[in-house]
This record gives C-alpha cells, structure tokens and sequence, in this order.
C-alpha cells in the first residue's frame, strides 16, 4: 500500500504545466489597451493612484503603529524539496509558477468526480482503521462542499 502522501487524489486537480496569459514584449509607458481578458494601462499621467509620501516622517514609524508583518513558517513541499535538492532558495519566478500550477488545479477540479473519490476514500479508510487518509478524505470532502455551494 502507498503512503498517503503519495496517493493521487482528485482535489485540487493536478496540473502539468502554469496557466497564465502568454508573455509578449513589455508595452511601453503611456500605453493602454483595453482587451476581452485584461487591460494593458502603463499611463503615466494624473490621476495618479500613489500618494506622495515624501514628506512622511519615517522616524516615527513603530511596529505597534502599522502592526507586525505576518511570517510564513510553514512552507510547502515543493519549496522545501528544491532548497533541499539545488542548496539554495527557490527563486521567485520558480515560486510563483508552482503557485500558478497549484492555484490552477482549482479550477481545472471536477467538483462531482473528486466528491465521489473523496468519499470512496473516506469509506476505504474507515473499513481499514486508517485515520490519517480518512481525516484527509474528510477535509477534502468539506473543501469541495464549499466550493459547490459558492458555485
């Protein structure tokens, strides 16, 4: 029998490759184009959506004015196995294309289809006493009921 994290399950979706909008040459300042799928907006000129913070006083700024930064120490497989492997961290453009694969796996999920394995999984894992593989079959029987219900 596989161990659990090895098993293929069908939330969310795997996906072979990043899904996004192709890249194309960079649009130069002051362009802007309205498409079907996105808008492409490089102008420059007012109204201009930053406030002009150079007169701010930067000596003045506390933790417990802005409030603390949240910090990630839970990081994700994938991550951890590439540090691991190439003895350096993930590179950004890498991280975001495993972000890009993993959050596209959502959308690409036959809602039906992976409640049925989840459940079929959920059962397999009752009858056999296993509760890691259950309490996973179960949190993703939960997820898929919110997605349906939001859809």
């Amino acid at each position: 029998m596989l161990p659990s994290a090895t098993v293929s399950r069908a939330f969310p979706a795997p996906v072979s490759q990043a899904w996004g909008r192709p890249r194309g040459p960079r649009h130069s300042v002051g362009a802007f184009e309205r498409t079907p799928q996105f808008v492409i907006d490089t102008r420059d000129e007012a109204p201009d959506q930053f406030t002009d913070a150079s007169a701010t006083d930067w000596s003045t700024l506390s933790w417990k004015g802005v409030g603390r930064p949240y910090t990630v120490e839970k990081w994700s497989r994938a991550k951890q196995l590439y540090e691991r492997d190439h003895g350096g961290s993930l590179p950004i453009i890498e991280g975001w294309r495993l972000f890009n694969m993993a959050f596209h796996g959502f959308f690409l999920t036959d809602v039906p289809a992976a409640q049925q394995q989840a459940r079929a999984g959920l059962a397999r894992s009752l009858g056999r006493l296993r509760t890691i593989d259950a309490a996973d079959a179960l949190e993703d029987l939960l997820r898929l009921a919110r997605i349906s219900h939001q859809g």
